[in-house]
């Protein structure tokens, strides 16, 4: 972790919770895995310090896990992040409402040169009033995007149970 923390609080996420307090880390351990939970929401100044750190490095594969936020992805963020060897671009279409803001950040890969394969797009299912069809049609959308299509299943972050089937879904459609 370079940083902790995400100014969108998001209704379905943990982070909030976990990390209600934002913070750019001046020093980090160097990994081939960053998991900030919203890197782009940092300052410009330490996304440089970053992507020098790990160029550094000399890492043969590096992977931003968390992934960039559609909403602010640039083709200045391209440039900066594309210096490192990431193994994915990774992205999230949660909300319906984030449509136009991810078909845009997987349009500036395309036009960079970014294959299919190398484009993950986590897609959020199952929250609030989702529907299986809904969500289908949200991964069907990241396929014509020429992205590749994460489901990530919504889980309750208070739920003691280890698998919720939310209203109107099924176990096997989840």
């Amino acid at each position: 972790f370079t940083s902790r923390g995400c100014p969108n609080r998001c209704g379905y996420c943990a982070v909030p919770v976990l990390e209600p307090e934002r913070a750019e880390h001046e020093e980090w351990p160097i990994a081939p895995v960053i998991l900030d939970n919203n890197i782009l929401a940092t300052s410009w100044a330490h996304q440089e310090r970053v992507v020098q750190r790990l160029t550094e490095a000399r890492y043969h594969r590096l992977d931003f896990n968390s992934g960039f936020e559609a909403r602010l992805f640039t083709e200045g963020h391209y440039t900066l992040y594309g210096r490192l060897p990431l193994r994915y671009w990774r992205f999230a279409f949660d909300r319906e409402a984030e449509a136009d803001q991810v078909e845009r950040a997987i349009g500036i890969l395309h036009r960079r040169g970014v294959q299919y394969r190398d484009i993950i797009v986590y897609a959020l299912i199952g929250y609030g009033s989702d529907t299986p069809a809904a969500a289908q049609g949200r991964l069907q959308r990241i396929v014509d995007w020429g992205a590749s299509p994460w489901p990530m299943r919504y889980r309750p972050f208070t739920l003691e149970r280890k698998y919720h089937v939310p209203p109107g879904w099924t176990r096997s459609q989840l």
